[in-house]
């Protein structure tokens, strides 16, 4: 997974570098411990949401988080493709929404995932990612055109906020065939108005078709499983399974990008999470 995001690392290394000069390793050290710093918050109330609009808090996740959350989603659909015993998609033409989707690290992992997985037969993929942050743009841009696949990809960005009813009535899912909750809920759960967003999240979730699926990865913190439960309480909404084995990521030796940063911060991405994903599919309107 480290090949599919070097060349969005090297961009970014290359602009902070241009942008800042000597001192770019020393805001990417300081970013470190500004995002750690705020994934260790994630439980208080009311707390401020996580910025990713400069480049360097963009480098440093794209670094340090990316490659892992692709791994993890591709992982978590053999699970449960395996478990559900059967393709998760039925039609070559699939449409599939992330909220949160930031640099496109799920879709990475899903392609990857549909390359593997002889039963599926999906051939083209229009891929939404619902983000607040527009800065992501970019970035999700030059990791999906890099993106070595036989699939045909549509992919749109759109900038939005969960938090306003307006934007989010405005998302149909009506002919979605699986919504993605990757590490977004975690960043929810506790932010001021989060009643607001799990009504808003019910009311757009009210639209999925029969069939439709939801993939959620997150930490399993019951917080955050709770929240994600309250999000998601819609009538035709099932688990059909549910996974926190660990995930083991065997990433290759650091090469070009990842391994230039590796040695200048002393730091490898974070592979080892203490997660859980649950598949649900609506069975009923």
């Amino acid at each position: 997974m480290m090949s599919e995001f070097e060349s969005a690392l090297r961009k970014l290394h290359a602009a902070g570098k241009k942008r800042f000069g000597d001192e770019w390793i020393q805001r990417l050290e300081r970013r470190r411990a500004i995002l750690e710093g705020a994934y260790a918050t994630l439980y208080e109330q009311d707390r401020d949401p996580i910025a990713y609009e400069s480049l360097s808090a963009q480098t440093t996740y794209v670094f340090a988080y990316a490659p892992a959350r692709a791994e993890y989603t591709r992982q978590f659909l053999h699970r449960h493709k395996a478990a559900v015993g059967g393709p998760l998609f039925s039609s070559a033409n699939i449409k599939v929404v992330s909220f949160g989707g930031g640099p496109a690290s799920e879709l990475v992992g899903l392609v990857r995932y549909l390359e593997e997985d002889a039963d599926e037969i999906v051939e083209n993929i229009e891929y939404t990612i619902y983000d607040k942050d527009g800065e992501w743009s970019e970035v999700a841009s030059n990791i999906i055109d890099d993106l070595k696949t036989d699939i045909e990809i549509d992919a749109e960005y759109i900038e939005t906020d969960v938090i306003s009813r307006t934007k989010m009535n405005a998302i149909d899912l009506s002919g979605t065939d699986m919504v993605v909750f990757s590490y977004i809920m975690s960043e929810l759960a506790k932010l001021g108005r989060n009643d607001r967003i799990a009504e808003n999240f019910r009311s757009t979730l009210g639209n999925m078709k029969i069939g439709a699926k939801i993939l959620f990865i997150d930490n399993c913190h019951p917080i955050f499983i709770k929240f994600f439960q309250s999000c998601k309480l819609v009538s035709g909404l099932n688990q059909r399974n549910d996974n926190d084995d660990r995930v083991e990521c065997e990433f290759p030796d650091f090469k070009g990008t990842f391994e230039t940063l590796s040695k200048a911060l002393d730091w490898t991405p974070r592979t080892d999470l203490r997660c859980v994903s649950k598949l649900i599919v609506r069975t009923s309107a």
